[in-house]
C-alpha cells in the first residue's frame, strides 16, 4: 500500500532588482537617444530653414525694392538649385528693367515726356494717323540767326541754342505744354495734346510772356559777359488741328498739323524781335477776356488766305496771372542757378 507523504517544502525566490534596473537603464538610454535625436532634428531643421528662408527673404526684399523703382539690387550668391535659378532670373529681370528705364529716359529726351508716356502706355496703338482736337501752338524763333551765327563757332552756336531752348522748354512745362520739335533756330510748342487741357489757349499765351521774360534775363546775363543778346519772334494760335503720328511706318513723329498750326508759324515771320503776336481770332476767345494787356498790331495778307488776318500784340498779363508768372519765372531761374546752368 502506497501512501502520499509530504516530507518537506522547497522555496524558490527570484530577485527582480537587476531586471528592473536593466529596464530603467534601457528606458533612460532610449529616452536620452530620442531626446538627442529630437534636439538634433530641431537644430538641423532650424539651420536648414534659415538656409532656405534666407534667399527667400532676400528675394522678397529685392522684389520690394524693385516695386519702389530701385533696380540696382543684384544677387551675388551662386547656387546650383532651384533658388539659384530663381535668383539668376531675378538678376536678368533687373537688368532688363534698367535697360527699359534707360530707353524710356532717352526716348523722353527725343520727344516730350508727355508724348513718351502716351506712346509707352499702349505700344499696340502706335500707328500712323491722328484725330482732330482743339489745341494751341507757339513758335519762338531767333531773329537774325543767320547773321548772328556767322560770328560764332559751331560750339558757341550749340551752347547758345541749348541755353535759350532750355528755358523755353522749362516755360512750356510750367504751363502744361511741351516742345513738339526744334527746327534749327526755332522751337515749336504745343498745348492741349496729347492730354486734353481746357486751359490750353490761356496757357499758351502765358507761356509766351514767360518765355519773353526769361529771354530778357538771359540777354542781360550775356550783355554782362560782353556777349551779343539774342532776340526772338514769338507767335501763338489756337484752333482745330490734327494731332497724331505723322510720317511713315518705319519713321514717325507725334505732332500737330493743320491750318491753325500753319497760321501760327506764319505769324512768327511778321512779328518783330521781342514781340508776341497772336491772331485776332485767338485774342477774342472768351477764355482770354480780361487776362491780357494787348494792342492791335496789324492786318496782314498771307498767301493762301483769301481774307486778311488781323493780329494783336500781347504786352503783358493781368492779375492774378501776372503774379503766377512771376513765381514760375523765379522758380526757373533758381533751379537753373542751383544746377549751374
Amino acid at each position: 500500500m502506497v501512501r502520499e507523504l509530504t516530507t518537506g517544502y522547497v522555496l524558490l525566490t527570484f530577485d527582480h532588482s537587476q531586471l528592473s534596473q536593466a529596464q530603467r537603464d534601457t528606458l533612460r538610454a532610449v529616452t536620452a537617444a530620442t531626446l538627442l535625436m529630437v534636439l538634433l532634428g530641431a537644430v538641423t531643421a532650424i539651420l536648414l530653414g534659415q538656409r532656405l528662408s534666407r534667399p527667400i527673404n532676400e528675394l522678397m526684399d529685392a522684389s520690394l525694392q524693385v516695386s519702389r523703382g530701385n533696380y540696382s539690387f543684384r544677387f551675388a550668391e551662386r547656387r546650383n538649385d532651384e533658388l539659384g535659378t530663381l535668383m539668376q532670373a531675378f538678376n536678368t529681370m533687373s537688368d532688363g528693367l534698367v535697360r527699359k528705364e534707360q530707353v524710356e529716359l532717352a526716348f523722353s529726351r527725343y520727344v516730350s515726356p508727355k508724348v513718351a508716356k502716351e506712346v509707352l502706355s499702349d505700344l499696340d496703338q502706335v500707328q500712323l494717323g491722328g484725330q482732330h482736337t482743339d489745341a494751341s501752338v507757339l513758335f519762338a524763333d531767333i531773329a537774325g540767326f543767320t547773321a548772328l551765327s556767322e560770328n560764332l563757332t559751331p560750339q558757341q552756336i550749340s551752347t547758345l541754342l541749348n541755353d535759350y531752348f532750355g528755358v523755353i522748354a522749362e516755360a512750356a512745362l510750367a504751363y502744361q505744354g511741351h516742345v513738339d520739335k526744334y527746327m534749327g533756330d526755332c522751337a515749336m510748342l504745343v498745348f492741349g495734346v496729347p492730354q486734353p487741357d481746357a486751359q490750353h489757349t490761356l496757357n499758351a499765351v502765358c507761356c509766351a510772356v514767360l518765355i519773353q521774360r526769361l529771354i530778357s534775363e538771359l540777354n542781360r546775363q550775356r550783355e554782362a559777359n560782353r556777349q551779343m543778346p539774342v532776340h526772338f519772334h514769338i507767335s501763338c494760335n489756337s484752333g482745330m488741328m490734327l494731332a497724331g503720328n505723322m510720317g511713315s511706318h518705319d519713321r514717325m513723329d507725334y505732332t500737330v498739323v493743320g491750318d491753325a498750326v500753319n497760321l501760327a508759324s506764319r505769324l512768327s515771320t511778321v512779328a518783330e524781335a521781342e514781340q508776341i503776336i497772336i491772331s485776332k481770332v485767338m485774342h477774342d476767345l472768351p477764355i482770354l477776356a480780361g487776362h491780357l494787356v494787348s494792342r492791335e498790331h496789324d492786318t496782314i495778307r498771307l498767301r493762301g488766305k483769301q481774307q486778311p488776318v488781323a493780329t494783336f500784340q500781347v504786352l503783358d498779363l493781368t492779375e492774378p496771372l501776372r503774379s503766377e508768372l512771376e513765381q514760375h519765372y523765379h522758380h526757373i531761374l533758381r533751379r537753373r542757378r542751383d544746377s549751374g546752368a
